[in-house]
């Protein structure tokens, strides 16, 4: 169901179009060095495009307390606002920025949270030749042990399959939002050779390299096999026009994550929904209600409930 329509009339684009000479080279290689062409295929793949960071998002990088932690040796960069208020992470998707929340931030530093971005491992002041999802969750989780607990966190893109993979291992949040993400890792894979022009015969050979360098268990990375196994309440935000990841991933992962809400739009496409009001304001409404206890572990319910001070336990003083 289409929650709200986005009147602009203009048609989403893909977040970024892959230079012409990327598929001609990959089917020339194929044809005669097919080990060359996997080879080139994978070295994009990990590769994130460092785009130039607008004004608009410089202002809030400057309104930020910034601080360099390391995740596996490699550096990334972790912004501040606020320092009281219940802790919101953000983390974006593959070649975007902590401050493409900025819209998201500014209510909700209205609203008395403290948000939390980081631009990820190979992304921002660090850009790398190689970064991948594992990079991202190692992020969250070196966060998470210098700013956390978190009372949520918000993904977007592969920042909500971290954000997921994070929940389900080592990093506590009582709330969870994801945004545009793919639903499993071969879907993204699919989705990458199309967009390069790779056979079928790539695509095979691609995702057969990603099982022998993170075991044949990849799939477990992936978004809707991961929320199975949360406990907390998530809201999934997708665009029915989103050009880089098909409205039908999120349609899975909320058939798949039992306390789930899917909060759909249209005409807004792949990046564009960070910055809708309408989208904002449903995120703000799922952050601001609480979540019900029966649903929470006894650790998520003490995080939730403030400790009483020393003073109050004693009902004689």
């Amino acid at each position: 169901m289409i929650l709200h329509h986005n009147k602009n009339n203009s048609k989403p684009a893909p977040s970024f179009k892959v230079p012409a000479w990327i598929p001609v080279t990959i089917k020339l290689l194929e044809k005669a060095f097919p080990k060359l062409a996997l080879k080139l295929a994978l070295k994009i793949f990990f590769r994130p495009i460092p785009f130039k960071t607008p004004p608009k998002e410089l202002k809030w990088q400057r309104k930020a307390s910034v601080k360099t932690l390391y995740a596996d040796g490699l550096p990334f960069t972790v912004y501040r606002w606020n320092k009281k208020g219940k802790k919101i992470l953000l983390v974006h998707g593959w070649s975007g920025r902590g401050t493409q929340f900025y819209k998201l931030i500014k209510k909700l530093l209205e609203k008395g949270y403290q948000p939390i971005a980081i631009d990820a491992p190979g992304h921002g002041r660090f850009p790398s030749k190689f970064t991948d999802l594992v990079k991202f969750i190692q992020a969250i989780e070196v966060t998470s042990a210098s700013y956390g607990p978190f009372y949520a966190m918000v993904g977007h893109s592969l920042g909500g399959v971290a954000i997921a993979n994070a929940a389900h291992g080592k990093v506590h949040a009582l709330k969870l939002v994801i945004i545009a993400s793919p639903a499993r890792i071969s879907y993204t894979v699919r989705d990458f050779c199309v967009r390069i022009g790779a056979s079928s015969t790539t695509q095979t050979a691609l995702y057969k390299k990603l099982e022998q360098l993170y075991g044949t268990k990849i799939h477990q990375y992936s978004l809707a096999e991961v929320v199975k196994g949360l406990s907390m309440p998530g809201l999934i935000i997708h665009d029915t026009d989103d050009e880089d990841v098909s409205y039908a991933e999120a349609i899975e992962i909320h058939n798949h994550w039992p306390g789930s809400r899917l909060h759909t739009t249209s005409g807004l496409g792949h990046r564009r929904v960070l910055r809708d009001k309408a989208v904002i304001k449903r995120i703000l409404r799922f952050l601001d209600k609480n979540p019900e206890l029966k649903s929470l572990t006894d650790q998520q319910i003490r995080y939730l409930i403030p400790k009483r001070k020393q003073d109050d336990s004693n009902p004689n003083s």
